[in-house]
């Protein structure tokens, strides 16, 4: 969860998104940490907001259609706190800068349902808690709470690992069929049972949706034209510090394996053609590289893609063999499937 929350911070920041001090408001934070200085707090929920804390104490306030998931990052302290919005509720957060990490926090029903949750997790050791562990109690609590918005976030935050058997998309959609008809039919359940939907489509064993976006020299490239070769189609940013630093491991499993019946297929989500062409001559990467520039890359809507890097590794009929192949398991997922 923290990764995924570190994520959402650079994302906001990067995106410049602020929803300010809306007039109209049905929901208030009201916050109050001792021994904080003088300093900004931020929001993030459906966009991020900012205010000055006087003395520990700050509030803000915001309008929301649904429980919300949200947190305050504090910069002066270097962390963060979650907790859930709800419609027609306060948020109350008291707490001593020394101990935020064990702040009860005080709101509406989702909020009182989110340190149901904190207690399931507090009775597992923190020495014990591995990723496997904490999602087997994720799922209980779903189970257990089926009609509850913290649950609808926990199965979109799982969506999100790296790991294989907690991200399966028909495994997430199997526990989303077990929410109640309300949390389903809400704004965030269409949206995140959509991403799901599509995720069972490009999960393992499923042929390659395809789609063609321009390259570097303007020219159109569709994924069909690449059957026949075993393809990486890697999905990365010029601004993304994880992509930039996974590159060098692609461009080894490149030069080992090209000259045997293999490539890479690279998707930039940049908006920017400049930046996204740097990153290509700085990384040094010699395959097709493809970018529409567009706000919302429509090559990874169709594979569903929620955060970055992402990848796929595709056979030479254009079936999908291989997901989130990153350093060595690349090397070894090509050693496995090509011959010499």
């Amino acid at each position: 969860m923290k990764k995924i929350i570190n994520t959402l911070l650079l994302i906001f920041t990067l995106a410049g998104v602020s929803i300010g001090q809306t007039q109209k408001t049905n929901y208030i934070v009201k916050g109050h940490i001792k021994g904080l200085k003088d300093s900004w707090v931020f929001q993030f929920a459906k966009g991020r907001d900012s205010v000055f804390s006087r003395s520990g104490e700050f509030t803000f306030k915001g309008l929301i259609t649904e429980p919300t998931a949200a947190f305050i990052y504090i910069p002066a302290a270097h962390t963060h706190l979650e907790y859930y919005l709800d419609e027609n509720a306060v948020v109350e957060i008291n707490s001593d800068l020394d101990s935020l990490e064990t702040t009860r926090i005080k709101g509406g029903v989702t909020q009182n349902e989110f340190n149901k949750y904190r207690e399931y997790l507090g009775k597992l050791p923190i020495s014990d808690r591995d990723e496997h562990r904490i999602n087997a109690i994720e799922k209980q609590f779903i189970k257990d709470y089926n009609g509850s918005f913290v649950s609808l976030n926990m199965i979109n935050q799982m969506s999100y690992n790296s790991d294989l058997e907690i991200s399966d998309p028909q495994l997430l959609k199997d526990l989303f069929d077990q929410l109640t008809p309300k949390v389903r039919a809400s704004k965030s359940g269409k949206r995140i049972l959509n991403s799901l939907e599509v995720g069972i489509r490009t999960n393992i064993g499923q042929m390659a949706l395809d789609f063609s976006q321009p390259d570097s020299l303007g020219k159109p490239v569709s994924m069909s034209s690449f059957r026949g070769k075993y393809v990486f189609l890697d999905f990365w940013a010029s601004w993304c510090g994880p992509c930039r630093a996974e590159n060098p491991n692609v461009l080894k499993a490149y030069e080992k394996f090209k000259d045997r019946n293999f490539t890479v297929l690279s998707v930039s989500i940049d908006t920017n053609r400049e930046a996204w062409l740097k990153a290509v001559q700085e990384d040094h990467l010699p395959w097709v590289q493809v970018c529409d520039l567009k706000e919302s890359n429509v090559a990874s809507k169709i594979y569903a893609v929620t955060g970055i890097p992402t990848n796929f590794l595709i056979d030479p009929q254009g079936k999908i063999i291989g997901r989130s192949l990153r350093g060595e398991d690349l090397i070894k997922k090509l050693a496995e499937v090509i011959p010499e």
